[in-house]
C-alpha cells in the first residue's frame, strides 16, 4: 500500500470487458484507492485494441474503459494513473493535455506529466535509497546515470546492488 491506500494494477492486454468492469467495481468498493493502468498505448491505438485477442472471448473495448473511468456512475475516491510511452497513440477522448498539463477531459485524465531524464539531485536521492547498504557506490552510479529515465536509472542502481549483494563486482 502506498500513501496508506490500496493499489489496483490492471493489465488491460489480457482483460475482457466483463473482467475489467468487475475489477473496476472491486476498486470502487475500496475507495479511496489508486488504480494503475500501465502502458495503455500497448493496448489501444486510438480506440482500437491492438493486443493479441485470440485468447480472449470478449477483448476489452475502449468504450468499456471510458464508461468505467468516467461513465454515469460515481468514481469519487479513485486516483487513476495511466502511463504511456507514446501519447500520440492515445484517443483524444481520454483527454488532450494543454501546455500546462491540464486536460481537455477532466475526470478521465485530469493532468499529464512528462517524465524525462532524471537530473543529478533526483538520481542521488534514488541511488542513496537503493544503494543504502553501499553508500560509496551512490556517486559513481549517479555519474553513470546521466541521461537515464527514472525507470532506466532505477534498474541501473538495482543491478549494481544485486551485483554487490551477490559479490560480483561494483558496476
Amino acid at each position: 500500500m502506498l500513501f496508506d491506500l490500496p493499489i489496483f494494477s490492471f493489465d488491460l492486454s489480457c482483460m475482457e470487458n466483463e473482467e475489467f468492469v468487475y475489477a473496476w467495481q472491486d476498486a470502487l468498493q475500496r475507495t479511496p484507492c489508486i488504480v494503475l493502468i500501465e502502458d495503455i498505448d500497448n493496448v489501444f491505438h486510438g480506440r482500437q485494441n491492438v493486443t493479441n485477442k485470440s485468447t480472449l472471448r470478449d477483448p476489452l473495448t475502449f468504450d468499456c474503459l471510458l464508461n468505467a473511468i468516467s461513465g454515469v456512475g460515481m468514481n469519487d475516491g479513485v486516483f487513476t494513473i495511466i502511463t504511456t510511452n507514446c501519447k500520440d497513440k492515445l484517443d483524444p477522448a481520454l483527454g488532450v493535455p494543454d501546455t500546462y498539463g491540464n486536460s481537455s477531459r477532466p475526470g478521465r485524465i485530469d493532468r499529464a506529466f512528462y517524465l524525462g531524464v532524471m537530473e543529478e539531485p533526483e538520481r542521488l536521492k534514488l541511488a542513496d535509497h537503493i544503494l543504502s547498504d553501499w553508500p560509496d557506490l551512490a556517486a559513481p552510479a549517479v555519474a553513470a546515470g546521466e541521461g537515464m529515465t527514472p525507470a532506466q536509472f532505477q534498474n541501473h542502481c538495482a543491478q549494481i546492488a544485486l551485483r554487490k549483494f551477490w559479490g560480483r563486482g561494483t558496476m
